[in-house]
């Protein structure tokens, strides 16, 4: 084997995840935190605590479903999306002031708002698939 180049040692390249990557992963979040939420289903990923008795009946009354999902105007889970990237980071949250106060009370109630197991599995892979279709990792 004279001649012949042996490689010993494989060189990875690291590229950062820019802006829009990161606002699609956070986008990702939002949309997935957001799909639980609608379905009643708490931070937890077990079924969200029944409502007051009154408060089913005024739902009811306004044509939405009588369960815990945030759904009584639609405006609080209208608002939650991505606020902002940093390098490495992505803020996901409530655009708006009122929706975020009533998100906060709301959590007071029972933990709605939040990454859940499910939750966590499903941006994970999200966020491998749009690492993967950027091309942030080569092997040289």
């Amino acid at each position: 084997m004279t001649g012949a180049i042996i490689r010993r040692q494989a060189r990875f390249v690291y590229t950062p995840l820019g802006p829009s990557a990161l606002t699609a992963i956070g986008q990702s979040a939002a949309d997935t935190i957001r799909t639980r939420i609608s379905a009643g289903v708490n931070a937890n990923d077990g079924a969200a605590k029944p409502l007051t008795p009154a408060y089913a009946k005024l739902k009811t009354k306004r044509g939405a479903k009588p369960i815990r999902d945030w759904k009584l105007t639609g405006g609080t889970l209208a608002t939650l999306g991505v606020l902002g990237t940093a390098p490495n980071s992505v803020r996901v949250g409530f655009s708006d002031d009122r929706a975020a106060l009533v998100a906060f009370f709301e959590n007071k109630v029972e933990k709605m708002f939040g990454v859940s197991p499910r939750d966590h599995v499903a941006i994970t892979a999200a966020a491998n698939k749009i690492a993967h279709d950027e091309g942030i990792i080569q092997v040289r």
